[in-house]
């Protein structure tokens, strides 16, 4: 049905809007209105977030337009890098917690549960709802845990992840878990045939409540930190790295800068996206440490899953090379420019805790990141920048599927402002 049928049976239909009212979760329906420029408000009242969720004390970030037992579907609005206001959609907890990355990662979600298809996202809620029917705590060997705790072998030092809820530990009376490094090798289903059967009394012989050196130690003053815009700086191109002939850093950053601002917008679109998965993907590479810092405890560098390149098409990589010539800069490596962050660090609070970015506080911002601004102002544009990343890779796993490597545009990833994100990584 077009959009000027629908109008059609909207004026003359007098049980339309009932009709209207039960489709909500019909995705023929949702994308004629989105191609139509509407929305089901624009018909009737839609129950806001206390209507849908029955929890009148939940207080949510945005719109609950989908809720179940157990999880619900946030809409959230940001502005994207052009200052154009943009919508996404996150997967929450009932009680507003972020899910857990580990159980995101079993059920084969995205990072941060983050959408910006409002369809996809409400069948990641009913997903989450039939694998994970319970975060509740429950008590095994006189500790409470939940689904998705992370605990550690007293003896080994590895972490694992409890894979078993409330009402799984009542009908066998036995604690799953599986070792975090293995988790994102299987699905849930995986997972669970996996996991290590634990009988009551082996749990706390074995295991203890995860372990972080951090601790609330005090961080020296010159601790290394990361950039507020982490997510987004694109990282310069340097030729040789991690060979005895590498360039000197330096160049490769003022290439990606005289690139930008020389090349118009129409150029800069015509930028293409050469994407590779790491095998080696969430290797941890120790505590964060920038030339002379110190090493900082609470930020992990890790491999990204993906390499995301940035390259210029030959006749405009031939363009800025004769320019870059001139000012006695090398050319381009084969017209690359540099390459998008994702999901390369791991950020903890004074706790240890894992921080989601997507909710960083804050109080949580001084320790991680050099502020130049409020801190208030500081963690909501973290908050936006990884938003925009989790979007990014979004798109790249939707379209790579199980291919190991792609050519893009930025218009496949949701288009990019290199202009708000080029310019030196300078720690301080």
């Amino acid at each position: 049905m077009s959009p000027q049928e629908l109008d059609v049976v909207y004026k003359t239909d007098k049980g339309f809007i009932a009709w209207l009212m039960n489709q909500e979760t019909n995705p023929d329906v949702r994308n004629i209105l989105q191609e139509a420029n509407l929305s089901f408000s624009d018909f009737y009242k839609v129950d806001t977030e206390q209507d849908i969720t029955d929890e009148t004390n939940i207080e949510y970030s945005g719109k609950v337009v989908a809720s179940g037992p157990g999880y619900v579907v946030v809409e959230q609005t940001s502005m994207d890098t052009d200052g154009k206001p943009t919508k996404f959609y996150q997967l929450k907890t009932k009680d507003n917690k972020d899910v857990p990355q580990e159980i995101l990662k079993v059920s084969e979600l995205p990072e941060g549960g983050l959408f910006t298809n409002l369809e996809k996202a409400i069948q990641a809620q009913k997903k989450l709802e039939e694998l994970v029917p319970s975060d509740e705590t429950f008590e095994f060997d006189g500790v409470e845990l939940s689904y998705g705790n992370k605990v550690q072998d007293k003896k080994t030092k590895e972490f694992y992840i409890v894979l078993s809820n409330p009402n799984t530990v009542k009908k066998y009376n036995n604690l799953l878990v599986i070792k975090e490094k293995d988790i994102k090798k299987y699905n849930v289903k995986q997972a669970i045939r996996k996991a290590e059967k634990l009988n009551p009394g082996e749990f706390i012989k074995r295991f203890i409540e995860e372990e972080i050196n951090a601790g609330s130690a005090k961080l020296p003053k010159n601790v290394s930190k990361l950039r507020v815009d982490e997510a987004t700086a694109i990282i310069p191109h340097q030729k040789g790295r991690g060979t005895n002939f590498a360039d000197d850093p330096e160049i490769g950053r003022r290439q990606l800068d005289y690139a930008i601002k020389n090349l118009t917008p129409e150029e800069l679109n015509q930028i293409e996206v050469e994407v590779t998965k790491n095998e080696d993907a969430g290797t941890d590479f120790g505590s964060f440490k920038y030339q002379d810092k110190a090493k900082n405890p609470f930020i992990n560098r890790v491999r990204a899953p993906y390499n995301i390149k940035l390259v210029l098409p030959k006749a405009l990589a031939d363009k800025i090379n004769a320019e870059l010539e001139k000012i006695d800069l090398p050319i381009l490596d084969n017209g690359t420019l540099g390459y998008i962050p994702n999901n390369q660090v791991v950020l903890f609070d004074k706790d240890g805790q894992t921080i989601n970015p997507l909710s960083i506080t804050a109080d949580q911002v001084s320790d991680l990141f050099n502020v130049y601004t409020t801190k208030d102002q500081a963690a909501s544009d973290i908050q936006q920048n990884f938003a925009v990343q989790y979007t990014i890779m979004n798109a790249i796993a939707e379209k790579m599927g199980d291919a190991d490597t792609i050519k893009l545009s930025l218009e496949d990833i949701g288009g990019v402002n290199f202009l708000a994100t080029a310019g030196k990584r300078d720690f301080n």
